[in-house]
């Protein structure tokens, strides 16, 4: 799982490229930053904005990653109800 968190949003989403099925880190906790809110897959450089998971540039564009429903309550983060 992926969380991204600016103030006080946070979204879920699976830590899996829609491309290749692979998670979008190639080592364990490091991710590729790349640019405010974005995230690139490590395996075949897809871009995702990670406010709405929506894949910007790259082979994958058009897609989005899988959302995983999260709530923040006080300085926690439980998963939601779908």
């Amino acid at each position: 799982m992926l969380l991204y968190r600016r103030g006080t949003e946070i979204r879920g989403y699976v830590n899996n490229c829609p491309h290749f099925g692979l998670p979008l880190n190639a080592r364990a906790n490091e991710f590729l930053l790349y640019g405010e809110g974005l995230i690139m897959c490590a395996h075949h450089s897809a871009v995702f904005r990670l406010v709405d998971g929506q894949c910007v540039a790259g082979l994958t564009s058009g897609e989005r990653l899988e959302p995983v429903p999260v709530r923040l309550v006080g300085t926690e983060i439980f998963l939601a109800d779908a």
